[in-house]
């Protein structure tokens, strides 16, 4: 079991203010969607990725979140938060991808896996909190 102070693990903090700002600002999808693959993804690390059911569950949530970024980024209010975004889910995917060759490589995906699907769309959820509006049950 990894520790709650384990970077694989407390990486998933980087989330909190994408939370409280879509929170703030009645992005109520974005809450729903970010917290439930956060508390998904931390059990599934917190049981060192061992858990096939919960690593299951967790990849659909984190799909999900990613088509709900891919899809705001045609709602894009501006060419800068549009490339940010993009930055982000390029980055993320490059991530993932990478993941597949480093995964046996425990020291190598200890620290890119944070940082590139925990850290960087930490950033992203952000920004669709901060600058877009609601897609499911929009006003």
């Amino acid at each position: 079991m990894r520790d709650w102070d384990d970077f694989v693990v407390s990486s998933h903090l980087a989330f909190a203010p994408a939370i409280v700002v879509a929170l703030v600002r009645g992005v109520y999808d974005a809450v729903v969607l970010i917290t439930v693959m956060v508390f998904l993804s931390v059990w599934y690390h917190r049981e060192a990725e061992k858990n096939t059911l919960v690593a299951r569950i967790e990849l659909c949530s984190t799909c999900t979140l990613f088509a709900y970024g891919v899809a705001q980024c045609f709602y894009a209010p501006s060419v800068l938060v549009l490339a940010g975004e993009a930055l982000c889910a390029w980055i993320t995917v490059s991530t993932y991808i990478s993941c597949f060759f480093i995964c046996e490589n425990k020291a190598l995906y200890d620290v890119w896996h944070p940082i590139g699907l925990h850290l960087v769309p930490a950033v992203w959820a952000l920004l669709v909190a901060a600058w877009h509006k609601r897609l499911i049950l929009a006003e």
